[in-house]
């Protein structure tokens, strides 16, 4: 049904493709194709002659229409001009820069943001502003966190577990090995002696540190996650840990 209300089909044998074409899309007859992670299959193979296909100037109806056979049935088969393809991707996934390029020239670029009016629990969205401008400063604009997490925050202890269960592992996934930026994210490094410091100096490592005779590191500081973390199970405890992070916490 994708032109007016005919079959593709019908559409492709018809000898008045373009006024059928035309009059579905001033009636806004759409059909909407979503593809997720489009970055991740591998384009070519998916695609195959969709790849001409698709291009506007190559639709159905159009100057310089495209109609192929298909290699299993043998019909007929062109993408009409009123399919509109929508295709998601993390821009932050490695695999986006070999994105195909002739898939990319087909499409236009929308750039999505953390959306923090979609979080309902002021402080969830005042909190996951001032970590994401900390993302941007220590590595940059596309590993920021989305909103996602939090829209179904209501208080603290909530926030708190989003941190230690989802946005923690996170961001040791983005710093692998470096704890202190994400110490910094955290501001564990602006209290050294906080007792809600997300991350504590692991004393036995250090210890061990000092009786390698062969390690010449002796700055090195190795930490660990606080021990504290586990004991943050109602809503005054959780809330020490989401003013540390805060800039200003009321």
């Amino acid at each position: 049904m994708l032109a007016g209300y005919e079959s593709l089909g019908s559409c492709i044998d018809s000898d008045d493709r373009e006024s059928k074409m035309q009059d579905a899309i001033n009636n806004n007859r759409f059909a909407l194709l979503c593809i997720d992670e489009i970055n991740r299959a591998n384009v070519s193979a998916v695609f195959g002659d969709l790849i001409s296909l698709i291009e506007p100037s190559k639709r159905l109806g159009t100057e310089h229409e495209m109609i192929v056979y298909l290699p299993y049935s043998k019909e007929k088969f062109g993408v009409p001009r009123n399919l509109k393809i929508v295709g998601t991707m993390n821009t932050a996934d490695r695999s986006i820069q070999l994105l195909d390029t002739a898939l990319r020239r087909r499409f236009k670029f929308k750039e999505l943001l953390p959306d923090y009016g979609a979080i309902k629990y002021e402080r969830a969205g005042k909190l996951l502003k001032e970590i994401n401008a900390r993302i941007r400063c220590l590595l940059d604009k596309d590993h920021q966190i989305g909103h996602s997490y939090f829209i179904g925050v209501e208080n603290d202890l909530d926030i708190f577990n989003v941190l230690l269960k989802c946005v923690i592992p996170l961001l040791e996934e983005y710093f692998y090995d470096d704890v202190n930026k994400i110490r910094q994210i955290l501001k564990d490094n602006d209290k050294k002696d906080s007792e809600y410091n997300f991350y504590i100096e692991d004393s036995e490592a250090q210890e061990a540190l000092k009786s390698m005779p062969d390690y010449f590191d002796d700055d090195k500081k190795i930490y660990m996650l606080n021990p504290k973390l586990s004991d943050a199970n109602d809503e005054q405890k959780a809330a020490g840990f989401v003013n540390h992070i805060l800039w200003h916490p009321k």
